[in-house]
């Protein structure tokens, strides 16, 4: 995996010494010692946000599920794209399935089965939406709530907000968030970079741009979508 990081340049013009930045790609892999070090922090805060999701989703007596990534059908939005392989039988012929791009179809026949409150945390596929802010795979907080309407997931998404505030370490953030849903939130965690945090006010629409890139792998796009009885926070 290559990266581009700034170099130190000097340019010499006329016996003058003129110092740069110059971006060139230094190829250094993601596991390199001194590369992990500095990000590993936003991984600590990754695991303590999906901890206190997974925390809330039991408070409130939600079933976690883990529903198979590869599918019969691949979806017909008509805006996404699936990966395609192919299943070999022992015979050699093959049959044609997609890496689901979310957990949706498996996780409502759960429902279908009688399951009322579910969620997953699914790793989902979707072709050609590779760029510098999205990722092809991605990781996808998908749940349900039967037969409730769907101001009782706009309660959910501030409450789940507010637990991804604290745990990233923002408290103005987690309050803000907890007072919308009215929820008690845990004592927030040790703040990882104040600045993105405290700059733009305590909207809700801030706050997914500063907790979404700790909660995912870089590049990462931040989508919400509720309807009567589901919601997807990637």
């Amino acid at each position: 995996m290559s990266r581009a990081f700034p170099v130190p340049i000097t340019h010499r013009s006329e016996n003058r010494q003129i110092k740069g930045v110059l971006m060139q790609t230094a190829h250094t892999p993601w596991w390199d010692r001194a590369r992990h070090a500095d990000r590993r922090p936003a991984l600590l805060a990754r695991n303590r946000i999906q901890k206190s999701f997974r925390d809330w989703f039991e408070a409130e007596g939600f079933l976690e599920t883990d529903p198979n990534a590869m599918q019969v059908s691949p979806g017909n939005e008509t805006h996404l794209h699936a990966f395609e392989t192919t299943i070999r039988d022992y015979d050699g012929t093959g049959r044609t399935r997609y890496l689901h791009t979310s957990p949706e179809f498996a996780m409502k026949k759960l429902l279908a089965a009688g399951e009322t409150r579910i969620f997953a945390f699914a790793h989902v596929w979707r072709n050609r939406e590779d760029s510098p802010k999205h990722a092809n795979e991605f990781c996808m907080l998908e749940w349900y709530r039967a037969q409730e309407s769907y101001e009782r997931l706009m309660d959910d998404c501030a409450a789940l907000l507010a637990c991804a505030a604290a745990a990233a370490g923002c408290a103005p953030r987690a309050r803000a968030c907890a007072k919308l849903s009215n929820t008690t939130i845990p004592a927030p965690s040790p703040i990882i970079n104040p600045s993105r945090f405290l700059s733009n006010g305590l909207g809700v629409p801030w706050l997914l741009a500063d907790v979404a890139p700790i909660f995912s792998n870089p590049p990462m796009a931040v989508s919400i979508r509720a309807s009567n009885y589901s919601c997807k926070f990637s």
